[in-house]
């Protein structure tokens, strides 16, 4: 019964987030669409480069299912777009990675609380009073049981692990735990990128080295 109202309690946000993801990807889908219809030339550069920088940001949001959708988009768009979807993709998860990383906890408390994100300024709190020790025990929380253990050792590969573990969106989507890991001090920022891009890398390289496609083979399964 206590599972249930809590999964009452975040119906609202889960549908919020489902209507997010689905009207995202009918806007990005026709606007690409749309970009592709027009020559060569300023404009067209524009609206892709626009396109391509709004996804970005939409990824680096925690409680997005962002790695799913990073791997969506580069289906749906094939080997004409899938490398721009897949930088976009990166840039846009280490954004989330350097905004734990870089920006002082004050800042992150104004601006998610002036944006009504509650739990990620509980989790700020919560961070800016705590030493490295004591970060990286709060992180276990953070990490399905399965992998906690590889945490202090295995770092990397368990972040690489959390990114596609399924129901990640529950404790915060890619977004939410890499800035939890940038806030950590835990990690380094090159080794962390390189992280990000080879969680992502499968796809674009089956589309385009490989020239699977995707789409098609999903069809003969369903």
């Amino acid at each position: 019964m206590r599972d249930i109202k809590k999964l009452g309690k975040r119906a609202p946000h889960i549908a919020g987030v489902i209507a997010v993801v689905v009207f995202s990807f009918i806007a990005f889908n026709h606007l690409l669409d749309f970009a592709k219809t027009l020559e060569g030339g300023e404009t067209k550069i524009g609206i892709l480069l626009a396109v391509f920088a709004a996804f970005a940001v939409l990824v680096s949001v925690p409680f997005m299912p962002s790695v799913n959708m990073a791997m969506a988009l580069m289906i749906l768009r094939g080997p004409d777009e899938v490398w721009a979807v897949y930088a976009a993709s990166v840039a846009g998860l280490s954004f989330a990675f350097f905004y734990g990383y870089l920006v002082p906890h004050r800042i992150l408390h104004i601006i998610f609380a002036d944006i009504g994100f509650h739990r990620g300024t509980a989790l700020i709190d919560r961070f800016a009073g705590m030493n490295r020790t004591e970060r990286l025990a709060h992180i276990y929380e953070f990490t399905p049981n399965r992998i906690r253990g590889w945490l202090t050792k295995w770092r990397y590969l368990t972040i690489a692990i959390a990114l596609n573990f399924p129901g990640s969106v529950v404790v915060g989507g890619a977004g939410g735990i890499l800035l939890v890991a940038g806030m950590s001090r835990l990690f380094a920022p090159l080794q962390l990128m390189l992280t990000i891009a080879l969680v992502l890398l499968p796809i674009p390289v089956a589309i385009s080295v490989f020239g699977i496609d995707l789409i098609e083979m999903f069809k003969s399964y369903f």
